[in-house]
């Protein structure tokens, strides 16, 4: 094997796992429609049930300020297992004072820490 084909092979093998790794970085979606007045409730639940922990008072305040058919988005931070995680929030408000919620993060276990707590809350609504 030539010097050249060795590089190629190297070249590849890390084009690939690069490719890999983006894919593992992939934004993951946990979402739901809530009544206004739930929004508030499932932060609480949400950093006392799956140990995620939001500023749920700003959260709350731009959920409420979203204008029927409106959709809109801001970066919040949370804190989950000792660190700070980056995640995307948006609210699409379709129906008067009931918004659908959208958390987006590349970090799958808070994905699935919010989507789990979506599904307790939902359950304990009785929905």
């Amino acid at each position: 094997m030539t010097w050249v084909m060795k590089l190629l092979l190297v070249f590849s093998l890390t084009l690939f796992t690069s490719c890999v790794s983006a894919k593992d970085e992939q934004v993951q979606e946990a979402s739901t429609n809530f009544n206004l007045q739930d929004v508030d409730p499932f932060l609480v639940g949400l950093a006392a049930n799956q140990g995620v922990f939001l500023d749920a008072a700003s959260i709350y305040a731009f959920t409420a300020q979203t204008k029927l058919d409106e959709e809109r988005c801001t970066e919040i931070e949370a804190r989950f297992e000792g660190n700070a995680e980056k995640l995307n929030y948006c609210v699409y408000m379709d129906d008067v004072e009931a918004p659908d919620v959208y958390f987006f993060s590349k970090n799958t276990k808070v994905v699935n820490a919010i989507s789990k707590e979506i599904s307790a809350y939902v359950e304990r609504l009785g929905r």
